[in-house]
């Protein structure tokens, strides 16, 4: 099972809705490809905006831990400024614990007559690849 992290707290409700929607974007693509994705934010956006839960790492991290160790690889979704994000920076050390591979994962859209997406994946750490700032 793949544990996908994405950057997700940001300062306002509709940023981190929009992080949200590309992180439920990736999962559709990575379910669509025969990959089974675990993902807190997924799991729990809704949840957490329904009921006003914290929205701090530390309240976050026994959860995440859990599924991380369900899990058996890291992919964290590149979609901007990935590098700076304190949970990420958090998941990264918990699966580099585990031994567990990592990867980082961009999703494009491709043309076609379906609107499918393609995805490109990279080897964390790159020498070709760093956070996008």
């Amino acid at each position: 099972m793949i544990y996908l992290a994405s950057r997700y707290t940001e300062t306002t409700d509709l940023a981190m809705t929009k992080n949200y929607d590309a992180v439920m974007n990736a999962a559709h693509v990575l379910i669509e490809c025969g990959h089974c994705v675990v993902s807190p934010i997924l799991h729990c956006h809704e949840m957490s905006r329904r009921f006003h839960m914290h929205k701090d790492v530390e309240f976050w991290l026994p959860y995440n831990w859990k599924l991380m160790q369900a899990s058996r690889t890291l992919w964290i979704l590149d979609h901007g400024k990935w590098g700076k994000s304190a949970g990420i920076t958090r998941e990264i050390e918990q699966a580099k614990w585990l031994n567990y591979p990592i990867s980082v994962v961009k999703i494009f859209k491709k043309d076609g007559p379906y609107g499918r997406y393609a995805l490109r994946s990279f080897d964390y750490p790159h020498p070709a690849l760093r956070p996008i700032d």
